[in-house]
């Protein structure tokens, strides 16, 4: 993988990242993105994380990217 292409979301209250494989509902994908995103640049990456979409309902996962993968997925379906 050389690139991750998601949407940010500016909004008031500060901002939040989409990753594709939330969108796609696809698990492994969003598992290599987080692991992807944690390689290229670890420091940044700790907080590119921080703000994925629902990532303040799976703090307890942060640094395990298998887990807060899959939480963060059945977040993102729940609200769809």
């Amino acid at each position: 993988m050389n690139d991750i292409w998601g949407r940010i979301h500016i909004h008031d209250g500060g901002w939040e990242v989409e990753l594709p494989g939330q969108k796609t509902g696809n698990v492994e994908q969003l598992i290599r993105e987080l692991r992807y995103i944690n390689k290229v640049n670890p420091r940044f990456g700790q907080s590119i994380c921080r703000h994925v979409r629902f990532a303040d309902r799976c703090e307890m996962y942060m640094g395990d990217d298998e887990k807060m993968a899959r939480c963060l997925d059945s977040h993102y379906r729940m609200n769809k």
